[in-house]
């Protein structure tokens, strides 16, 4: 089997460049500094808390035609700029970021019928899985049997109906919460199967904007925990006038290569999420972030947690519509993107309806899974 490489979408096969090396790389080396310290043994090691870039070389051959597909195929490679993706048929699973910086110096045989070369590039450490380009959606979600299938306003007082496949008694919570996701008052109630009832919101707070039901006892699908219905109330000049419910559901996403890693996230719709993202690594809660967003004029909006930047579909900054706060942001750490933990991400998302009401509230995480 004949090897061979892409690099930027320049295919070495459609020049006639094939690989002749293994094809295996070394790892790349930890970011750290040895300091010396008078009066001590040894030397203290500081870690960056990053891995260097590496150095990745193919050798490779040209068999014939070699005037001709080495100035062809060396025009096309030099025109790369900084940055491109780097495929080869030895890893077919996973793809590298790197630069072409080297110059190409063949060994030619006699008459320039073929030669030798090297195709060195400086790439970042990470291989990335191929794997973590296959997006994981989250939204929209199927409402389930047994949850409460609808709310309803009535004058000062959110109406319920429960639906319970399994027949079991359940406690609901009724909680009420501000902007910041602060939680003002709840109520809880017990129901069972066909109980209709109301909960309370006799003179909400003009804060008190959004409010959630949720089922806190008696799930009996033990892959759906903390399923919740949450909605938010448009407010009047006569009070409250209706209410849409959506549905809002927990995920857990395993790590498959015990990295961290900084996923893409794209929203279909006008506004992020209200979102509580959990890192845990052996089952210790490390991290975590709450974000959620304005609503915009796109329809489509794309978090890119790797370059800490929100955009639209024609590239247009959207950052500045982000609420991000995070178990670092008190102690100096600034404005930190979420990340996918190296062990298990816990998420719990819902829409309010000003924001579902404008688009199909569809999230789909590319996790960019990787390796070294």
């Amino acid at each position: 089997m004949k090897n061979s490489l892409s690099f930027g979408g320049v295919n070495s096969a459609d020049y006639g460049v094939w690989l002749t090396g293994s094809g295996t790389f070394s790892a790349p080396e930890r970011d750290v500094e040895f300091v010396a310290v008078p009066g001590r043994n040894g030397e203290l090691v500081v870690d960056n808390g990053r891995w260097r870039n590496i150095e990745v070389a193919y050798p490779a051959n040209i068999p014939r035609d070699f005037d001709q597909r080495m100035t062809e195929f060396r025009s096309a490679m030099c025109r790369q700029r900084g940055y491109q993706r780097l495929e080869d048929t030895y890893h077919p699973d996973e793809y590298r970021m790197g630069a072409f910086v080297m110059g190409i110096e063949p060994e030619t045989i006699p008459l320039n019928r073929g030669g030798d070369f090297n195709l060195v590039f400086n790439c970042k450490p990470q291989r990335f899985l191929k794997s973590g380009e296959i997006p994981i959606q989250l939204m929209p979600w199927v409402p389930l049997t047994y949850r409460t299938q609808y709310i309803v306003i009535s004058g000062d007082s959110v109406g319920y109906e429960a639906h319970i496949t399994s027949g079991d008694q359940i406690t609901i919570k009724f909680s009420t919460y501000d902007s910041a996701l602060t939680e003002f008052r709840s109520v809880t109630a017990t129901c069972e199967d066909g109980d209709v009832g109301s909960f309370s919101i006799a003179n909400p707070d003009e804060d008190e904007r959004f409010w959630r039901l949720e089922i806190t006892n008696g799930i009996t699908d033990p892959e759906q925990v903390r399923l919740q219905l949450r909605f938010d109330l448009d407010y009047f000049a006569s009070g409250i006038k209706h209410v849409n419910a959506t549905f809002g559901q927990y995920f857990t996403l395993k790590n498959p290569t015990g990295y961290a890693s900084k996923p893409l996230i794209d929203y279909w719709a006008m506004a992020i999420p209200m979102t509580s993202w959990e890192n845990y690594t052996n089952g210790e809660l490390q991290f975590y972030y709450d974000f959620h967003s304005d609503d915009v004029s796109a329809a489509n909006i794309f978090m890119n947690c790797d370059l800490q930047y929100l955009y639209d579909i024609d590239k247009n900054n959207l950052t500045s519509y982000l609420y991000l706060n995070t178990s670092g942001s008190g102690i100096g750490e600034g404005l930190v993107f979420p990340e996918l933990s190296e062990d298990e991400t816990k998420l719990d998302m819902y829409f309010t309806v000003s924001s579902y009401d404008k688009g199909p509230g569809i999230v789909c995480i590319y996790p960019n899974w990787w390796r070294l």
